[in-house]
């Protein structure tokens, strides 16, 4: 789940910053905020589940998430080899973008489900990504 690997990307970061009390905030935030979406992402399972309602069934297309999920899974792995050590603008830049990628695609969403409380989902979803962009970006 990408929210699952952001939080850890930025709880890596925040590690990384510990040194830099600015860096070090808005990364342990960040992981928060991944860490919230996470638990609401399967509060939504849980409750469609509960209401006898398969989300398979829901017909999304997951490819262009998949596709984000591998370049921060690529990401991730040039965090731990040490590749972008202490490189926090650099790092910042690149998830950014991913972040703003994630927006895309979580918008690209709201349009293919009829759903209202989906669309609601994919909405807040796409909002907080491009929040966390803008948060990066400065």
């Amino acid at each position: 789940q990408a929210e699952r690997l952001f939080a850890d990307i930025y709880g890596a970061l925040a590690k990384q910053s510990e040194h830099d009390p600015t860096h070090h905030a808005l990364f342990s935030r960040l992981e928060q905020e991944e860490i919230q979406h996470a638990m609401r992402i399967n509060m939504l399972r849980k409750r469609y589940v509960a209401m006898g309602r398969d989300m398979k069934a829901i017909k999304l297309d997951i490819a262009p998430l998949q596709i984000l999920l591998k370049q921060g899974e690529m990401l991730k792995q040039r965090l731990d080899s040490g590749e972008l050590s202490g490189n926090i603008p650099e790092i910042a830049a690149i998830i950014a973008e991913l972040e703003r990628k994630f927006a895309g695609v979580h918008a690209e969403m709201i349009s293919e489900t009829a759903d209202a409380s989906l669309r609601t989902f994919f909405e807040k979803l796409a909002a907080q990504d491009r929040g966390h962009a803008s948060l990066l970006s400065q």
